[in-house]
């Protein structure tokens, strides 16, 4: 990996953890499902550093929360239970679809981005209901596509966050990779 791409992932990790704690951003507007697929793109060929730069950035953002809210200085919790393990491996899972991004181009980013951010909404929200937490929905049927639902105004947030940092973070590798190769050519 040349020194501009892992100054972009780099960059790209600690402006996520920065980011996720902003205290007035929008519900579920983040970089981390993008910087996901990215992490799975970029390392697809040692996937261990795919899965792990994700939950890295989660992690310290969530370390973050939780040293603001035990000191009064913030009101979200970054730790709230075992079960919270579930939104890391749905992140992880975003992760998994950045594996199969074969070229970086608008149609490719695009569906990846849209595919990432709807897998991470089932999985996130089937854990939120298999586990009863937040809102309390049956366990039925019904009350899967209840809290479904309840999750939808969060998708959108996560959609469009997921589209824009991806564009960013894709575009910006398209420009490294260019820089690089033209060099070589000259």
């Amino acid at each position: 990996m040349n020194k501009k791409l892992l100054a972009l992932v780099i960059g790209a990790v600690l402006f996520s953890i920065i980011y996720r704690v902003q205290p007035y951003r929008i519900d579920n507007f983040n970089p981390l499902l993008a910087l996901s697929l990215f992490g799975g793109f970029v390392f697809n060929n040692n996937k261990k550093w795919a899965f792990a730069i994700p939950v890295f950035a989660m992690l310290v953002s969530d370390i973050v929360y939780q040293l603001l809210y035990i000191n009064n200085l913030g009101t979200v919790q970054g730790f709230y239970g075992w079960w919270q393990i579930a939104n890391y491996a749905s992140i992880n899972a975003v992760a998994l679809v950045g594996f199969y991004i074969t070229k970086v181009n608008a149609v490719q980013i695009g569906t990846s981005s849209l595919v990432g951010a709807i897998l991470f909404f089932i999985l996130s929200n089937f854990f939120v209901w298999a586990e009863g937490m937040g809102y309390q929905h049956s366990y039925t049927f019904s009350g899967l596509l209840s809290c479904y639902g309840y999750g939808l105004p969060f998708f959108k947030s996560s959609l469009i966050s997921t589209i824009s940092f991806s564009a960013v973070l894709f575009g910006i590798h398209t420009l490294i990779t260019n820089s690089v190769t033209e060099k070589r050519i000259a």
